[in-house]
């Protein structure tokens, strides 16, 4: 991907492939996992590692593992931290959010449900949820509501703001 950002032929045979990112070397790689095999790639090919759904105390193993590996590929600086958590609001949030995660991770039969029991569902949680994750350090932390509806976004930001 970085190659075809770049506008270099994708081979000797095939040339550039567009349109042109909007940034300079394209949109920044941030990855995932929850191996040390997968995190390793954060030394040679990202930006950052990203967390997605994962608890705080999780989260910041697999950015241990990223930071080891950005040192040992001689990387200066460090990686960036980007951390996902689930979130419901509402009447019946806790309920609500649970079904849509359960559907979700129905292919991981009881840690679905252990997924689904632990989805911050009050504004209390949601504000818990938010400060853990401030206090492992994340520079970003996307909330990802377990509702589909889009009120879900207004009452997030009420309590953010």
């Amino acid at each position: 991907m970085q190659r075809i950002w770049s506008g270099q032929p994708l081979a000797n045979d095939i040339g550039p492939i567009g349109p042109p990112p909007v940034q300079p070397g394209g949109p920044e790689i941030l990855i995932g996992g929850y191996s040390p095999a997968a995190i390793q790639r954060v030394g040679r090919w990202g930006v950052g590692y990203i967390a997605g759904g994962a608890p705080p105390p999780m989260a910041r193993q697999g950015y241990a593992v990223a930071e080891q590996a950005w040192t040992a590929a001689g990387r200066a600086g460090k990686p960036r931290f980007v951390a996902a958590t689930y979130f419901g609001l509402g009447p019946n949030a806790a309920e609500r959010a649970g079904v849509y995660l359960r559907t979700y991770y129905a292919i991981m039969g009881q840690r679905a449900e252990q997924i689904a029991s632990s989805v911050p569902s009050t504004p209390e949680a949601v504000k818990g949820a938010i400060q853990a994750f401030a206090d492992i350090g994340v520079d970003e932390l996307m909330c990802w509501p377990c509702i589909l509806e889009l009120d879900q976004v207004d009452r997030l930001a009420e309590l953010i703001v």
